[in-house]
């Protein structure tokens, strides 16, 4: 929620005020800001200072510095975890899991195990999010240290972790057992999805399952359909109910492209019968996603009339079940509720989306109809959501995202039988003009179609819609006053006076008060873009038509993307997305042999992300910092691949790609490592880097540059044959790949092998292959 989101905005400068230029608070911020590890002791001094700000300069200090010494680096985690459980000042015990995050290393992460343990509910679960938020291609021991806390929590230890801390760390795991080489395996790593789905706390059933979606579908984005098969034929012998796991290969059949549709559609019938028709919101709910799902995989083959008709039995049975107001029982019955509007809007998309596979203008008003029906269903999801404090989204990546929606389940798989990557790419751009004419600005990117009717295009000026976003101001309001309420009866129940919680609730209240005079002092029209949060999915489509070899249609796009943003005034608040633009406009540049001109829109991105970076360093927000480090990153590597391969500047490359590693240092970033190593003739360190990655699809063509430089001819061709044949999803696709290969200066040692040459030779033409 929004107005939430502010709340923690403004509350994060607040220990961070300048330092008087004197005593332990002038003191601690010289600490910070120069981050000697020869001060150490004193930082540690200053951590336990009474004073509020030296202790917020100390624990920035311990989180960034770098210490060479194991018993410094243990001193430094027993202090963050000691301002974690004890400090006087909420702001700081926030603070010191963040900077516990940022370190992320195995003894971090274990003590975050401990605290997740220990800690009061709010708190525990922070810690939980840190660890989740550490565990991943970043910190291998991290991971280690998630997986082992999750398992143990599923196994005969006491020391289990509680149910709403497990919540919070599953869905993590599934995705990052799924990232683990033969991840899932065995059956005490299954143990989370076969027990979490009969555990006594509904947090942690509805955790599982997401964990186990996650798992497969991350199987599946890796390319591994075989394990995801093998991973389902497992857990259905380990006694995971068949429902979820039938629904669940079904999704996994209809994003690779299935084609026994026979078995898919007689998969669907059973996961629709499987309740014996009860009566229950439950049953209805399962035998509705199952006809919603069973119109999308008719879709999928093509069967556009079956399709339909799928979809009006779809929205009937929605209708009924939304008449039910089970949002009526509780939060569980509320959250439901919330899931039942979202996938009714999918269907009025879903419906559209299929008018225009049969050929119907993107500009037909019954089309129209339908999306701006589909927004409107959309919109009251996040009523229901804020109404009742749940998770939702306030843009429209749902249409895209959800697990049933056609651009997961049509549009996923490359090349398809009915649908080959120019038809895709095609519907895509109508699908996004038309969302673009009834969801005005929250869709930048997309060029409306023309005379459109103003209260279709704009929500403010729909009465239907306009209601419900005045409901969305309304209930963040509430919200609001329900937290105001909360923290002062904390207060009363006290038993000595908090200075923390004071603050907190002063910061409520001034956020309280201005959400209240915003709703009666400013039109809807000018607080749209606090209620909704425009989509990025333009750029999305345009690296899809750049990875299709059509770089000037995804330079336009990634161009008119960026100009919206400038004209909502957008730039700002969405940094990172203005900053992405700019990568794939370079990106495309740099395609096309233009290495100055791609440079140019590369450097403006790191721009960017750098003023982002300096923005949340000095609201001292650590965790910020470290998700914008990670995308500078990217920019920099991106910049590395334009000198070298394009410019043929290896020595520019290696400044940008040093500068990038110093951020990151992931398996993709030590391959690169090894590349480079590899290029100054440091054959050793090389060699030594490639024993420590696993050769994964993502790293195929990187590994075949590393051993092309080493010498290693063969090694280097498997490589490339294996990236052409396992990450090239479409003719086209690989026809860039095998160009850019043809030119790259990595892989010269290999060009007058007849191998390389029969491998990166381009297709011959049409007329030809007939």
């Amino acid at each position: 929620m929004k107005a939430v989101l502010l709340i923690l905005a403004l509350a994060a400068p607040a220990t961070a005020l300048p330092a008087r230029q004197d005593g332990p608070r002038h003191e601690a911020s010289a600490l910070a800001a120069e981050l000697d590890p020869t001060r150490l002791e004193r930082a540690l001094a200053l951590a336990v200072d009474e004073d509020d700000a030296a202790r917020a300069a100390a624990l920035d200090y311990l989180a960034q510095v770098e210490l060479e010494s194991p018993e410094d680096r243990e001193a430094r985690v027993a202090a963050l975890r000691q301002r974690a459980t004890i400090d006087p000042d909420a702001e700081l015990r926030r603070r010191s899991l963040e900077g516990l995050g940022a370190l992320g290393g195995a003894r971090a992460a274990e003590v975050l195990v401990q605290l997740a343990r220990e800690l009061p509910p709010v708190e525990r679960r922070r810690a939980a999010r840190q660890l989740a938020e550490v565990a991943g291609p970043l910190s291998r021991a991290a991971r280690e240290v998630l997986e082992a806390a999750v398992l143990g929590s599923f196994g005969e230890r006491e020391d289990g972790l509680p149910g709403d801390a497990l919540a919070v760390l599953l869905p993590s795991y599934g995705r990052r057992l799924a990232e683990r080489a033969g991840g899932g395996d065995l059956p005490r790593e299954r143990a989370p999805f076969v027990l979490g789905a009969r555990h006594p706390s509904p947090a942690v059933r509805g955790a599982g399952a997401r964990a186990l979606e996650l798992f497969l579908a991350r199987l599946r984005q890796l390319g591994q359909f075989d394990r995801a098969d093998r991973a389902i034929a497992r857990l259905a012998a380990d006694g995971v109910p068949t429902r979820p796991l039938t629904y669940l290969r079904v999704l996994g059949d209809l994003e690779q492209g299935g084609t026994d549709h026979g078995a898919i559609l007689a998969s669907i019938r059973r996961l629709r019968a499987a309740g014996g028709g009860g009566e229950s919101a439950a049953e209805g709910h399962w035998r509705a996603r199952a006809v919603l799902l069973e119109g999308v995989a008719l879709l999928a083959f093509e069967r556009l009339d079956g399709a339909q008709e799928a979809f009006g039995r779809a929205a009937d049975l929605y209708d009924g079940l939304l008449a039910r107001r089970i949002d009526r029982a509780g939060p569980l019955g509320a959250d439901t509720h919330r899931d039942l509007y979202q996938e009714r809007a999918l269907v009025e998309f879903s419906e559209a989306f299929r008018r225009l596979a049969a050929g119907t203008p993107g500009d037909d008003p019954d089309l129209l109809g339908r999306l701006r029906r589909a927004h409107a269903l959309q919109l009251t999801a996040q009523e229901v959501a804020v109404g009742h404090d749940l998770a939702t989204s306030s843009g429209p990546d749902p249409f895209f995202e959800l697990a049933l929606s056609p651009y997961r389940l049509v549009l996923a798989r490359v090349p398809h039988a009915a649908w080959p990557p120019e038809r895709q790419i095609r519907l895509q751009r109508e699908m996004g003009r038309a969302l673009a004419s009834v969801l005005g600005r929250e869709l930048p990117g997309f060029e409306p179609y023309p005379d459109v009717p103003a209260e279709l295009f704009d929500p403010v000026l729909d009465g239907r819609r306009a209601l419900v976003l005045m409901g969305i101001a309304r209930a963040e309001l509430e919200a609001l006053r329900r937290r105001y309420e909360e923290l002062r009866l904390r207060e009363l129940r006290a038993m000595k006076a908090d200075p923390a919680l004071e603050r907190e609730i002063e910061l409520t209240l001034r956020v309280l008060s201005r959400v209240a005079m915003d709703l009666g002092g400013r039109t809807l029209d000018e607080r749209y873009l606090d209620l909704r949060t425009p989509s990025a999915h333009a750029l999305d489509v345009a690296e899809r038509m750049r990875r299709e070899g059509r770089t000037a249609a995804c330079r336009e796009l990634a161009t008119r993307f960026a100009e919206d943003l400038r004209a909502l005034q957008l730039v700002g608040t969405m940094a990172v997305p203005a900053a992405h633009a700019q990568l794939v406009i370079g990106g495309s540049w740099s395609d096309e042999g233009r290495p100055a001109k791609a440079e140019e829109h590369l450097l403006e991105a790191l721009a960017l992300l750098e003023g982002l970076r300096s923005e949340f360093e000095e609201r001292r927000d650590l965790r910020r910092v470290a998700a914008v480090d990670d995308e500078i990153a990217e920019a920099l590597v991106s910049l590395a691949v334009n000198a070298n391969v394009k410019a043929g500047d290896p020595e520019r490359a290696r400044e940008y790609f040093e500068r990038a590693y110093e951020l990151r240092q992931d398996d993709f970033m030590r391959v690169l490592l090894a590349c480079y190593r590899a290029r100054s003739g440091r054959e050793e360190e090389a060699r030594e880097l490639l024993v420590q990655v696993p050769a994964s699809p993502g790293a195929y063509y990187n590994l075949a540059c590393t051993h092309a430089l080493l010498g290693d001819t063969q090694e280097a061709l498997d490589y490339l044959e294996r990236d052409f044949s396992e990450n090239r999803t479409s003719e086209a696709a690989l026809e860039k790949q095998k160009e850019w290969a043809r030119g790259d200066p990595d892989l010269a040692s290999l060009r007058e092998d007849p191998r390389f040459q029969l491998l990166t030779a381009p297709a011959p033409p049409p007329e030809v292959q007939r």
